[in-house]
């Protein structure tokens, strides 16, 4: 025998049916205040929805949990409204997410270390690209390294391994994972990245027929799982546009 619903589960059922029939359309509406566009992330839904029914069903102080909480809007919501966000998921990189966008870092060290790492990555990527592909042949495997071949050209390798060098060395774990994050916006991106990828924020991207670098070269583009391998020079710097 079902137990009958007490006064408050009953009230709180009566407010959610409320809810549901309310108009739950935000499309019209600015999502990108606070940390929400930190990073792309397929399927997401506008903040003003966890945030509706936060308010409605839940006090200041109280928890809220989200069991799949994707790239953390729910979390952020709870957060921003007072309340105290849980989040599980088991994708890495929508943990990663989450945390960065509800962890406080200080502005005035954003500001210090993200002059000090792109000076410093410039610096290896002109000149100590020896020890850049020290640390490339140090960290992929060769299966990894067929993978990142394919979808990365040698020159955004290179560049973007000098960013991730220099992160490492960050001591904060917030701030860390933060510019972690924040890398990993310009690859996983739906457009306009440094990959040869036409949508990473797609679960299966196409890569692209054509690609020039940044002084509008092209790029040689094998068929294989092999990429481009072109010598570089002070000329030819990092950033990939595709065409």
């Amino acid at each position: 025998m079902t137990p009958a619903l007490d006064l408050e589960d009953q009230v709180s059922i009566d407010r959610l049916c409320r809810l549901l029939e309310e108009d739950l359309d935000f499309h019209d509406q600015d999502s990108g205040y606070a940390s929400h566009n930190i990073h792309s992330f397929p399927a997401k839904f506008p903040p003003q929805l966890p945030r509706k029914f936060i308010q409605a069903l839940t006090l200041p102080g109280e928890t809220v949990l989200d069991p799949m909480m994707g790239s953390g809007t729910t979390v952020l919501e709870a957060f921003l409204l007072g309340r105290r966000g849980i989040g599980f998921d088991i994708d890495p990189l929508a943990v990663m997410l989450a945390k960065a966008k509800v962890s406080p870092i200080s502005h005035h060290d954003a500001v210090i270390w993200s002059r000090e790492i792109i000076s410093n990555a410039r610096e290896s990527f002109f000149f100590r690209k020896r020890a850049l592909y020290n640390e490339i042949d140090r960290m992929w495997d060769e299966e990894t390294r067929e993978f990142v071949d394919y979808w990365f050209s040698r020159e955004v390798q290179l560049a973007l391994t000098a960013l991730v060098v220099e992160i490492n060395r960050i001591n904060d774990e917030n701030l860390r994972n933060f510019f972690s994050v924040i890398l990993s916006s310009i690859i996983i991106t739906k457009s306009g990245g440094v990959s040869l990828a036409l949508d990473l924020a797609h679960t299966r991207p196409h890569r692209v027929d054509r690609a020039i670098d940044w002084n509008g070269c092209p790029l040689e583009m094998d068929t294989s799982k092999r990429s481009e391998r072109r010598k570089l020079s002070k000329k030819n710097p990092l950033p990939l546009r595709r065409v």
